[in-house]
């Protein structure tokens, strides 16, 4: 086992973390949070509701 070390060696050679790549279902994505993009993060928000209530139905 292994402790996430958050792949800075991956991220400062301008690639993805491991977990973000792999995962099937891109439910996983690397942010920048000095970015400050709110209008992705509220965008992100919005569909991942729409997607929870249809699920639910």
């Amino acid at each position: 086992m292994q402790k996430c070390d958050g792949c800075m060696v991956r991220i400062k050679n301008g690639m993805e973390p491991a977990c973000v790549r792999a995962c099937p279902v891109q439910a996983l994505r690397l942010v920048d949070m000095d970015a400050g993009d709110e209008a992705d993060e509220e965008a992100s928000l919005q569909k991942l509701g729409k997607e929870i209530l249809e699920f639910q139905m």
